[in-house]
């Protein structure tokens, strides 16, 4: 896996995480008491990103979370793009080599 691959993977991971606590958060917007979290995307040492999770104090606000997934899914697109397009150079590469 080249290095571009391996941050855009580490990225996905990391949109996967934002996608599920944003669906927990809208799943849970009726419960009684319920907090909802959030995630920060953090860039790792090796490049990478992560994702952090934290509660907050805060109510679920639906217009908020449906940006954040809006953004979250265009994050996603995005980097499986990289990965697409690291491939396809990589087997160019090959073509001209062979």
């Amino acid at each position: 896996m080249t290095d571009a691959t391996s941050i855009a993977s580490s990225a996905l991971d990391a949109y996967s995480t934002k996608i599920e606590v944003t669906s927990h958060n809208v799943a849970n917007t009726n419960t009684e008491n319920f907090k909802p979290s959030q995630v920060t995307l953090q860039e790792t040492h090796s490049g990478g990103v992560s994702a952090a999770v934290r509660p907050t104090d805060d109510q679920v606000d639906i217009s908020r979370e449906a940006v954040e997934m809006l953004s979250t899914v265009n994050g996603y697109k995005a980097n499986l793009q990289a990965i697409k397009t690291d491939t396809e150079m990589t087997q160019s590469m090959l073509d001209i080599i062979s």
